[in-house]
């Protein structure tokens, strides 16, 4: 089964929800830290289809207004061109 971000247009470059995270945050132990998860996890997120468990969500999305992240809840969902 293929995702939204997984449709790729030649000129453009998606990030899927994680990768996004992980850059905004500055990295997997970053992101992991600020919302009070394992490393680990974090990265199984990434290892799989690069979505972030709804469970988690919104704890992210506060997180990241919280440090001044410019991140919605749709690039959350569906990543970002």
């Amino acid at each position: 089964m293929l995702h939204l971000w997984q449709y790729r247009d030649m000129e453009t470059t998606i990030k899927t929800p994680v990768q996004l995270a992980i850059a905004e945050f500055g990295g997997v132990r970053a992101l992991a830290r600020a919302i009070h998860r394992d490393p680990a996890s974090v990265s199984k997120w990434q290892k799989g289809d690069g979505t972030i468990p709804t469970s988690i969500q919104r704890k992210l999305l506060e997180t990241a207004w919280d440090r001044g992240i410019e991140l919605s809840a749709h690039e959350l969902i569906f990543g970002r061109e």
